[in-house]
């Protein structure tokens, strides 16, 4: 498809990119913001068939990256009009750390991970993952969840950084999740 046809083809279509360490590709996104999902991070959107968006992609549209957990095919006796998916609003850049063998210390393996983090109700982290009290340390005992793209160095010795924050692995990662999306438990570590 050309570039001007894909923009006919979504309506309200906005330039994206499908971020793959083979090459970005370029295309274009209808997201559906007015539908309501079960939660605040979830949004439905389409892409065009010719845009090769696959579950466990990466996109980035508008300045706000996206993990894509699921896509579905909408077709019409065997051709693909159009790709349908859900998009999980990445609200978190983080580094992944691992532990060397020999020295026992931690080092970083990948930055500028893109991911989303949830509390354990399934509720998105806005602006600071532990919750200031006013004369409390905050509320490091509450688990939360990140989602993030299939990374075969994660283990469940890694430790992630959010900013100055240590986000230490307290359960079995879940690769499982969702086609090319880890789900790992994760808890605040001073």
């Amino acid at each position: 498809m050309s570039d001007s046809m894909e923009r006919m083809f979504i309506k309200n279509g906005i330039p994206t990119t499908i971020i793959r360490s083979a090459g970005n590709v370029s295309t274009y996104v209808d997201i559906s913001a007015k539908v309501k999902l079960n939660y605040s991070y979830e949004l439905l959107a389409s892409f065009p068939a010719s845009s090769g968006v696959v579950a466990g992609d990466l996109i980035l549209a508008s300045g706000i990256y996206y993990l894509i957990p699921y896509v579905i095919k909408d077709e019409f006796k065997g051709r693909i009009f159009s790709i349908k998916t859900r998009l999980f609003t990445c609200n978190r850049t983080v580094s992944i750390s691992a532990q060397d063998a020999t020295t026992k210390k931690f080092g970083v393996t990948k930055t500028d991970v893109h991911c989303l983090v949830v509390d354990q109700n399934n509720v998105m982290v806005e602006s600071d993952l532990g919750v200031a009290v006013p004369g409390m340390r905050g509320t490091k005992d509450i688990s939360y969840f990140l989602y993030m793209q299939t990374i075969p160095e994660l283990t469940k010795n890694s430790m992630f950084m959010d900013g100055t924050r240590k986000l230490r692995i307290t359960g079995n990662l879940n690769p499982y999740y969702a086609a090319g999306i880890t789900e790992v438990p994760v808890k605040i570590e001073e």
